[in-house]
This record gives structure tokens, C-alpha cells and sequence, in this order.
């Protein structure tokens, strides 16, 4: 075979000038190695082949005057020619770093100098206009790039919905990738999920249920057969995930590119972008949650003031001829769930007194208050009696709140003619009544919380004050408050602060058990609300 095609070309016939011409002006590698195998050809090669060489694999680009299928190299450097030896002149035409472009003649053939030196400078000039192009096509597309990312940035800067942002990036990124098919999942921080898709067929649904579990940026490891199955059938791609600082936010799936695949620089930008959503659906959610903070700040803020009307009026209370009020309410949060009241019956000129400590604190305690509050008035304007009040107490509570909600609660009722006082606790802290005559007395009688079962039959009971004594109710926020050692203030120096306080009017009984009290904690936070009602006898 190789004694054939190495018979000289007698008939070979000297290139022309428009032949060089053309060559010369070749805007493709390609071309140029088939006009070099030509002008090979044309003066004394009978063949010329030109191939790429990379560790001994050879891989054919142009040929001229013989059809090879394949050429290998031996171990002695030997070319073969679809398996058949060859003896051959090798001439280079280019170096690169992973492989060479060699031009195999005949042996004897000889090549002329000046052909591989044009040739050689034509292959580096395309080369150098690939290169250009590259890089003005990396301008362009950075460009590109950028200007989306700013976009995004300027987007999630005046979006203030999360749906709004994945529709809009989500648009952005389809015309980016050249794709129809793109969808992305992110999650709230109340673990809802959003969903923004095009050309998907999955169901909202199924792509939470199924990205739902993955929290960390390798969760492409982390997904099960099964779901790279439906993605590959649903045609995607590529999956990113938006990630802020080692959270896994959500995931967007690109499809497959319309047209040939997108460059490597086209993934690295939706990674880039991937990481840009990520931050601005961070920063969405945070300020969500500000501005739900601060709505909440204004629903507390006006829960306060709603409560503190519902308190009464301790300046009309002051001008009571038969007795003295003075009253204090601490809450450990924004709203308080302790209650205190204070009713007088205008006909008989009764005082009623309440005061109430709701299980648990802040917002759901004092709606639970305001429950009470408002029944409390109601009964007394009927005429109920203390234990009355408790036993229709206890049938709201058990009726209309959940297992666990339960109170403690004293309500009192003071004839100041006669001096008697009425009570009825339902295992709330005993009330302590202070004499004149520096004796102080305990009330004992108590029966179960309210809220717990339904037929409870609440008792009251009765003692008569002398002149002058008063009454202190209070809830547990102020016998368990603690100092920094952990020792609570407790009844005995509760007992000993109002024991002090013979002859005092109710304000100063009052303002003698709270600096008794900060004496104790210091500067040591309250973990509860704290109450304290005084009633004092005018009789004196």
C-alpha cells in the first residue's frame, strides 16, 4: 500500500496564486490544514495527512491524495497507517502545551520551508482571532453578567415580596441559561416554602417535599435515585443551590439550554447569581421579620394601653369616704397576664376586690385577663357574691379555653359599715390583713385553682376588720421574686414589711412593701408580673 502512494506525482502541477491566496486568507484551522495538504500535494508529495498527536493518540484533521480511517504510533515512534507500516517524513506545525500538529509526507517528500513557515503563522493568526473573539465574547457575557446582577440587586432593593423577587430572577435566568425550563424553591423562615416555575411539570408540592429535607450546600449528594430521576426527565440540568453561610435556602433547576450547551462561564454565572439570590432572600427575610417585629411592637404596645384601660380608675377610687385604695402592677413582658380590680356597689357601698394571676405571661395571658375582666364587672353588677363570681369564673374557663389554661384568683368584698370582709380564694396567695394594733393575720381558706375540672363548688368565708385595718392582696410574682443569690422575697418579709406599717394610709403600706421588696432583688430582672392591691379601712 505505501510503495503505491509514495510513486512520485509526476502529473503534480505547482499551486496557484489564487490557490495561496485562499489560503492565506483562511478564517478556520480547519481549512487551513486541508489548503496546506493541497499545496503539499501539489509540488512532491503524492499524500499529505495533518494530525494532532497527544501522548501517542493521534487524531486526524485533514488529508489529501489518501483516505486514512486511522494512525497509531509504536513504541519506537513508528507511524502505521490504518494498522499497515509506514515510512514518513514528519514535519510541525504548531506546539501546544497538551498537544502538536504534525504534517506526515511520504518519506522523500519534501515540504517546502516557506510553506510550513506561512502555514504555521496562519494557524497562530487564527488562533490569536479565536483568542480575541473569546475574549471580546467574555467582555460581552460579563457585561451581561453584571448588569443582571445589579439588576437582581436592584430588584430584591425595592421588592418586598419574596414571590415577587423568584418571579422576577427567575425570568432573568431563563434568558440568561437559553432555556425554557427552570424552576427554583426557596424557604421562609416560618418554613413555608415558595415556589417559582417554567416548563416544569412538577407540582409545588413535590419539589418541596422533595428538597425539604436537604440543608446543607452539598445536597446534590444528598438526593435520593429517585428524584435525579424525575429531574432528568423533567430535562434539568444543572441544580444550585442558594445558600447563605452554610444554610441551604432553597434550590434552582435549570434545564436543558436551547441550542448547543451552555460554556462553563454561563454555570459559573448562575452559580454567582445562585449565591446573589441567596444573600437578597436573606436580606428579604430579615427585614420581614423586622417589619413584623415592629408590627408586633405596635399590636403589643396597643395591647398595653388596652390593658391599662381596663385597670381601674385609682383616682376615682380616692375619693372614697370609707376606705383607701392604692394599687401596683408590674409586668414581666409588654402586657401582663396578673389582673387586679376594684368595684363599688353604689347601693350598698360595698367594695369588691379582685385579683387574679392567668397561668402563663405576655399576649395570650392578658386576652385570657380581659375574658375575666369582663365577666367580673358583669357579676358584680348582678349582685354576685364572691364565690358566685368563682363558681361563673371557673365554668368560662373550663368552657371556653384549652386544657392547662388555669387561674388563681381572690375576690373580697368589703362592707364598711360593718366592717365585715367576704372572701373567696381559689389557690391563689393568701391575703394578709394588717390591724392597728401591729397584729397581722393570714387568711387561710382557700379551694382549688380555677379552669381544672368543671362542678367545683367554691366557699367563702368571712372575718371583721377593726378600724383602721388594712388588706393586702398580691399575686406569686411577688413572693418569688428572687435576688441574684436565688432567695425568693417570700411571706415572712412580705409579712414583715406590712407589719411595720401601723397607722400608715394605703399608699404608704403600699410604697413600705415595694421598697422592702427592691431592697431584696436588687437589680435582679423579674421573671414573673408582680400585683399588690392594699384596701384600708377610714374608720379611724
Amino acid at each position: 500500500m505505501c510503495d503505491s502512494l509514495m510513486k512520485h506525482n509526476q502529473h503534480a502541477q505547482v499551486i496557484s496564486a489564487d490557490e495561496y491566496s485562499a489560503f492565506l486568507y483562511c478564517d478556520t484551522i480547519e481549512k487551513a490544514l486541508l489548503h496546506f495538504c493541497r499545496v503539499a500535494c501539489a509540488g512532491s508529495a503524492a499524500w499529505c495527512i495533518v494530525a494532532s498527536v497527544t501522548d501517542d493518540i493521534v487524531h486526524i484533521l485533514a488529508q489529501e491524495g489518501i483516505h486514512v480511517s486511522a494512525i497509531t504510533v509504536d513504541s519506537k515512534g513508528e507511524y502505521k497507517l490504518d494498522g499497515n507500516a509506514c515510512a514518513v517524513t514528519t514535519y510541525r506545525l504548531s506546539y501546544s502545551d497538551n498537544a502538536s500538529l504534525v504534517a506526515l509526507v511520504p518519506s522523500g517528500a519534501i515540504v517546502p520551508a516557506p510553506l510550513i513557515v506561512v502555514t504555521m503563522a496562519v494557524i497562530e493568526a487564527i488562533e490569536q482571532q479565536r483568542l480575541r473573539q473569546r475574549v471580546e465574547q467574555l467582555s460581552v457575557q460579563r457585561g451581561q453578567m453584571l448588569e443582571t446582577m445589579f439588576e437582581l440587586v436592584r430588584d430584591a432593593a425595592i421588592t418586598t415580596s419574596c414571590e415577587r423577587l423568584l418571579h422576577i430572577a427567575g425570568l432573568r435566568l431563563m434568558a440568561h441559561a437559553r432555556t425554557s425550563r427552570l424552576f427554583i424553591v426557596a424557604f421562609m423562615a416560618d418554613q413555608s416554602c415558595v415556589v417559582w416555575s417554567r416548563g416544569v411539570t412538577l407540582e409545588k408540592k413535590m419539589l418541596c417535599q422533595m428538597i425539604g429535607a436537604i440543608d446543607t450546600p452539598t445536597f446534590a449528594e444528598q438526593l435520593s435515585e429517585e428524584t435525579r430521576d424525575i429531574f432528568l426527565q423533567e430535562k434539568i440540568v444543572l441544580l444550585v443551590p442558594l445558600s447563605v453561610r452554610g444554610t441551604t435556602l432553597g434550590l434552582i433547576g435549570v434545564g436543558e439550554p436551547l441550542g448547543k450547551k451552555a460554556p462553563r462561564i454561563e454555570q459559573d454565572f448562575i452559580h454567582a447569581y445562585a449565591n446573589a439570590l441567596a444573600v437578597a432572600l436573606d436580606q428579604l427575610g430579615m427585614i420581614e421579620r423586622l417589619v413584623e417585629q415592629q408590627q408586633l411592637q405596635r399590636e403589643i404596645a396597643l395591647a398595653r394601653t388596652i390593658q391599662e384601660r381596663l385597670l381601674p380608675n385609682l383616682r376615682t377610687l380616692k375619693s372614697l369616704r370609707t376606705v383607701e385604695v392604692a394599687a401596683y402592677l408590674s409586668p414581666a413582658r409588654h402586657v401582663s397576664g396578673d389582673y387586679y380590680d376594684i368595684v363599688v356597689k353604689e347601693q350598698e357601698g360595698h367594695v369588691v376586690v379582685a385579683v387574679a394571676d392567668v397561668c402563663g405571661k405576655g399576649i395570650a395571658a392578658a386576652l385570657l385577663m380581659a375574658h375575666l375582666h369582663a365577666a367580673f364587672h358583669l357579676l358584680v353588677r348582678r349582685g354576685a357574691s364572691p364565690a358566685q363570681i368563682m363558681t361563673e369564673w371557673n365554668r368560662l374557663l373550663v368552657e371556653h379555653t384549652d386544657s392547662g389554661s388555669f387561674v388563681t384568683a381572690v375576690v373580697a368584698e368589703y362592707d364598711p359599715m360593718r366592717r365585715e370582709l367576704c372572701y373567696c380564694n381559689a389557690g391563689h396567695p393568701r391575703p394578709i390583713v394588717r390591724a392597728v394594733e401591729h397584729n397581722v393575720q393570714v387568711l387561710e381558706s382557700s379551694s382549688l385553682v380555677l379552669g381544672v375540672l368543671p362542678d367545683v363548688t367554691y366557699a367563702e368565708d368571712s372575718v371583721e376588720l377593726l378600724p383602721g385595718s388594712a388588706l393586702c392582696l398580691y399575686t406569686d410574682g411577688v413572693i418569688e421574686a428572687t435576688n441574684q443569690a436565688g432567695a425568693e422575697f417570700g411571706n415572712r418579709r412580705l409579712c414583715t414589711a406590712i407589719e411595720g406599717c401601723a397607722s400608715m394610709t394605703a399608699d404608704s403600706i403600699l410604697d413600705a412593701i415595694l421598697q422592702s421588696l427592691e431592697t431584696h432583688i436588687g437589680s435582679h430582672e423579674p421573671n414573673d408580673d408582680r400585683t399588690i392591691v392594699v384596701l384600708r379601712d377610714r374608720s379611724v
